[in-house]
């Protein structure tokens, strides 16, 4: 089975840990001691975003309530540009996993439930490893860089382009070799087969623009 988003083959196991490192996002050196709903919100976006802990958390705490932490923290996210994909939809099931052969490669803020966790490279960055228990968490969706996202569609948009050139490279011989063919044997002059030549190209042209 290939995940749809790193078009990768998804391993059978499903206890496939991540690596992990302990990260508070900078919360200590910010002076804030006190264990809040926020932190779930705040650590992780500071982490993936490098922004200052507590300015973040201004942001982010306009609520003592989680979900509105969470969209305020979101809005934040939104507005440094940063592109989100939703890897679940109504009646989908899961279909990505928290483990690194499921996730692209960068900086990652990923939602999952009840939280949102940074993920670097594949590697958790967090005050604790989410994947401790032994089961990979469902990825609800991931904001990443809009330019990492950016790439990504290039770089399949990339692929598709490249095997079109191939194909048209591959009718231009062909197209070639019948000219050549028929100068070869006197049907027509090799500058009418010129001539024939830069109309098919002229046609080719057409084909794309329309």
């Amino acid at each position: 089975m290939l995940n749809p988003h790193t078009r990768q083959r998804i391993p059978p196991t499903p206890t496939n840990h991540m690596k992990f490192i302990y990260n508070d996002g900078g919360k200590a050196a910010a002076g804030l001691k006190r264990n809040t709903d926020a932190d779930r919100v705040v650590r992780p976006i500071a982490i993936a975003t490098g922004k200052p802990y507590r300015d973040i958390y201004n942001i982010v705490k306009v609520s003592n309530h989680y979900n509105d932490q969470k969209e305020a923290g979101e809005k934040y996210i939104k507005s440094l540009n940063w592109h989100w994909t939703s890897t679940m939809q109504i009646g989908s099931g899961c279909t990505v996993h928290l483990d690194a052969n499921e996730l692209p490669p960068g900086q990652l803020i990923v939602r999952i439930s009840q939280r949102l966790i940074a993920v670097i490279n594949g590697v958790v960055h967090d005050t604790h490893d989410p994947s401790q228990y032994g089961s990979r968490r469902c990825v609800y969706g991931y904001w990443s860089k809009e330019i990492d996202a950016i790439t990504t569609q290039h770089r399949e948009q990339g692929t598709i382009i490249k095997a079109k050139a191939v194909a048209a490279k591959m009718d231009q011989n062909v197209e070639l070799q019948q000219l050549s063919a028929c100068v070869e044997t006197g049907v027509i002059t090799k500058k009418q087969a010129q001539q024939a030549y830069q109309d098919y190209l002229e046609r080719k042209k057409q084909e794309l623009r329309s």
